[in-house]
């Protein structure tokens, strides 16, 4: 089974990025200004801006000045306030009535679907807002949807950033759509995001008819080959586009030579942005070539490719010999960062000289409140945030040093431990929101599925640094933790880590997410763990000696880093001595085939029980090395490939392995274009396995045929418990297939059939399988066409027989009509615990129905009613004290890991806790 992968290095970009570096020229009294001043204050000890002590005053401030349109008032910053989506639908319909506001910061405000779509309504009509910043926010699919629609009628905004908010290929699809006809938007800021090749795809064909859009950022995206060759299509047919930014994607030198191509005969893009993708010297090559025949191009910048010193100064002589001056940036840096990050993890808002990277400079009569004077134990709010920890205690409680609580105090939190014996067990950072983490009930807690965004960073100072290393070379045995994500130490912390670190003989577990290491970081930490093997005076070779912390170490995160796969073989071999190693996580690590191949030679050597390795680049050579090792492997229960380059020929080698293999319980292959063929290599698999109970297959093409593979094989299967085909194009015919298998299995419980194109047709059937299946708790129908008469099929499934206890089904257009089916449903119903009716078209009337039908539930505890058009407060009041009533009555606990996610992206208009 194992293949040759000479020469294969892949590399793939961490999603964490900035929008460029700061600008030095914004001009006093700017936001930029201002911000750069409390910089200097939080590099003093001061405190960083966050939510105002009052927010509830501060909004109606806020609002009353918006409603007198105060003249004054021109440009609103409320970046990071974390108002919600009420306090955004109060200044959006303030908005509404504003003439005077021109630019509009509502980044990190922890907005959901709810306040996109207030903020959406509000410029629908709006003529003075030209600036919007939705930035870093969870607006998810209806909200793109919302600013998508706003856009095709919207006449005056010329700036739009909707970097980090989850949006997926479908979502680009819909602003793309929106941008076809739309003549003023000239920059739009899509970094950070998940578009993909698909995506791209749709901003291509945009660009080929768009005659307004002048700067375009897609970095951090995940486009390949596939999606660099749309964009050069789109951009050899547009006039307009001037600024083009890819940074940290995966074009490769093919990417490089169709950008080539494009450039000889576009005339008008004037600065190209390729940093930190796959691109050799050859791609390189290319690119230099198509300047000499381009008239147009000023700024051109591949750094961080795939380029030695001497190939960048080959580059740089060929350069100096172009017929006209072109700015072609190639030079390496020693240790990539996110370009902008800056003390406290502040990301720039300005971009380089000129505006280019960022928003423009916001000048005079911006309001701008950091309630500094007011600072808690928490930060600014006196609000203690509290992370979830990552890992379940050892010893039972122990002390944390939380980083959260500023890093000037670390080292005095440190040194007042004051003795070995006071030492805490735990050094914990901020754990990122789960912004990203997938909600499907896994069989792992959201708290240890490391495939999350990484939260703000944190730089920590030398003395911090000199503080932790002198702390891990006094342990005494009571550190058993060290938990430094998001810390941003550097190769430089790394290397000062190193040796305290691995003369531990206590720490069981090691997280450095997120902590800008390269490959140079992970191999000098890899051999300070164990000394190189030597020959002696007769040829004979001596093994090298083992640290004393890999015979205690039990779980290693180095994700979000770009370790490369010349990091992850420099450590692979020194783990193999880390006989106790049960979880290694390697997420988003820039690795490929070649760090595949280390990883399974590592395999063999030690009984690792969790390997998650999602948003990688491994290919079908990978995978094929990956499967033999899991072919003998009797330990390992949990494998996650996701949003890999597997394709049909990797997953059939994994396939294969799965047939075999007797105690694998979870599968992720999320995200790895598996197709038919891959979905009926899998379909044998599942068949003949006896042991995967969670399995997920989401966004990969499955298609009606490879449901028809699948379906065989639920029909014969007995262990698996959850199943993931979310975004696969099922369709009604897939949908009666599905039904079918649901008729003759009797094991699986969950069941994930969002974003396809179901429709009222295949709901039926399901519907009508539903009722003859006795094992389904959890079913997700959101986003599939489904209407008020597939409602009714639902509510006819909701009987007194029924065993489903979580229903998802928001997104659809199911109406007054459809809740009204519902609602009487329930009143038949004593199963259901979790019902989600999100933007589903309801209106007072289908609240009133869903109240009444909760005087004779008694179970239901938690109802999502959020993004609809439900007037009457009262009414939803009366319906959150009735679910609220039921809960505690019933004592329900809901244990919907999807709700636990809407809860944590605040998508609940109505949301009560019911853990």
């Amino acid at each position: 089974m194992k293949k040759s992968i000479r020469g294969i290095s892949k590399r793939l970009s961490i999603k964490k990025l900035d929008e460029g570096p700061r600008s030095n020229g914004t001009k006093r009294g700017s936001l930029n200004a201002q911000r750069s001043g409390r910089q200097q204050q939080q590099q003093r000890g001061g405190t960083q801006p966050g939510p105002p002590p009052n927010p509830a005053k501060f909004v109606d401030a806020l609002c009353n000045r918006l409603r007198g349109d105060d003249p004054t008032l021109t440009q609103l910053n409320i970046y990071k306030y974390e108002l919600g989506d009420a306090a955004m639908e109060r200044l959006a319909d303030a908005i509404s009535s504003n003439s005077r506001l021109q630019t509009l910061d509502v980044g990190r405000n922890d907005l959901t679907v709810v306040g996109a779509s207030a903020l959406a309504a509000c410029i629908r009509g709006n003529e003075s807002i030209h600036t919007m910043w939705l930035r870093e926010n969870h607006i998810g699919q209806l909200g793109v949807d919302s600013m998508a629609d706003a856009l095709e009628v919207n006449a005056t905004l010329t700036g739009l950033s909707m970097g980090r908010n989850g949006i997926n290929s479908d979502g680009a699809a819909s602003l793309a759509s929106a941008l076809r006809g739309n003549v003023t938007l000239r920059t739009l800021w899509l970094y950070g995001n998940d578009c993909g090749d698909w995506g791209a795809r749709s901003l291509a064909d945009m660009l080929k008819v768009n005659t307004a859009l002048a700067e375009l950022y897609l970095g951090g995206n995940r486009i390949t080959e596939d999606g660099a060759a749309a964009l050069c299509d789109g951009l050899a047919r547009n006039g307009t586009l001037m600024k083009l930014e890819l940074f940290k994607n995966r074009v490769q030198d093919h990417g490089a030579m169709l950008f080539a191509d494009m450039l000889r005969v576009n005339s008008t893009l004037r600065d190209l942005n390729l940093r930190q993708n796959e691109i050799s010297f050859d791609g390189a090559v290319e690119l230099l070539s198509a300047l000499k025949d381009n008239e147009g191009l000023q700024q051109l910048d591949i750094r961080d490719n795939l380029l030695s010193e001497a190939e960048q100064d080959t580059i740089l002589e060929e350069v100096s010999a172009l017929p006209r001056p072109v700015a072609v940036l190639i030079k390496n840096t020693q240790r990539p960062r996110p370009p902008a990050m800056l003390q406290g993890g502040r990301p720039s808002m300005a971009g380089p000289a000129g505006g280019a990277g960022g928003p423009p400079d916001m000048k005079r009569n911006s309001m701008f409140m950091s309630y500094t004077d007011r600072q808690g134990p928490g930060g600014p709010s006196g609000r203690k945030r509290v992370a979830p920890a990552p890992f379940p205690p050892i010893d039972g409680e122990q002390p944390v040093i939380n980083f959260d609580d500023g890093v000037d105090n670390v080292g005095k939190q440190l040194r007042e431990t004051n003795g070995l014996d006071a030492l805490p067990t735990n050094l914990r950072g901020s754990y990122g929101s789960s912004d990203f983490v997938s909600y499907k009930d896994r069989g792992l807690e959201p708290s240890n599925l490391h495939d999350l965004v990484p939260s703000e960073a944190i730089h920590l100072s030398p003395q911090n640094m000199d503080d932790i290393c002198q702390s891990l070379e006094q342990n005494d045995g009571t550190l058993t933790e060290l938990n430094l994500a998001d810390k941003c130490i550097g190769d430089s912390g790394l290397e000062a880590l190193a040796r305290p670190l691995c003369q531990s003989t206590s720490l069981r577990v090691v997280d450095l997410r997120n902590n800008n290491v390269t490959f140079e970081g992970m191999s000098d930490l890899a051999s300070m763990m164990r000394t190189v093997d030597e020959q002696d005076d007769d040829n004979a070779m001596i093994p090298g000696e083992a640290s004393p912390v890999l015979s205690v170490l039990e779980e290693v995160d180095i994700g979000w880093n770009d370790v490369l796969d010349r990091g992850i073989v420099s450590l692979s071999m020194s783990l193999r001595e880390a006989g106790q190693l049960r979880r290694l996580l390697i997420n988003n690590a820039a690795i490929g085939d070649e760090g595949a191949a280390a990883i399974s030679d590592l395999l063999k050597c030690i009984r690792v029980e969790e390997l998650q390795l999602r948003h990688n680049s491994i290919g079908s050579d990978g995978s094929a090395l990956i499967a033999d090792a899991l072919n003998d492997d009797e330990s390992m229960t949990a494998l996650l490939l996701g949003w890999n380059d597997l394709g049909i020929t990797g997953t059939e080698f994994i396939a294969d392995s799965v047939r075999k293999n007797k105690v694998l319980e979870i599968l992720d292959l999320d995200g790895n274009d598996l197709g038919e063929e891959g979905a009926a290599a899998m379909s044998l698999a599942v068949q003949e396995n006896t042991s995967i109970t969670s399995l997920w297959l989401a966004s990969n093409g499955l298609g009606d045929y490879g449901i028809d593979s699948l379906s065989d094989s639920l029909t014969h299967n007995s262990t698996l418990l959850t199943l993931d085909l979310e975004s696969n194009g099922i369709t009604a015919e897939g949908g009666a297939l599905l039904a079918v298998a649901l008729r003759h299995n009797t094991t699986l419980r969950t069941l994930w059939l969002g974003q396809n194109a179901i429709g009222d047709e295949g709901v039926e059937c399901i519907a009508d399988a539903v009722q003859a299946n006795t094992s389904i708790t959890e079913l997700s129908l959101r986003f599939n066409e489904i209407t008020n008469e597939g409602a009714s099929m639902i509510a006819a499934a909701l009987g007194d027989l029924c065993h489903i206890e979580t229903l998802w089904l928001g997104g659809n257009s199911l109406l007054d009509s459809g809740a009204t089916a519902i609602a009487d449903a329930l009143c038949l119903n004593s199963s259901l615990r979790l019902l989600d009716l999100e933007g589903t078209g309801i209106t007072d009337e289908g609240a009133s129905a869903l109240y009444g039908s909760l005087e004779e539930n008694g179970t239901l505890a938690v109802m999502d009613l959020g993004c609809n058009r439900i007037g009457d407060r009262g009414v939803m009041a009366m319906v959150q004290h009735a679910l609220k009533a039921n809960r505690m009555a019933a004592g329900t606990v809901v244990t919907s890991t999807m709700y636990e996610r809407k809860n944590n992206e605040h998508m609940n208009k109505i949301r009560l806790e019911a853990y």
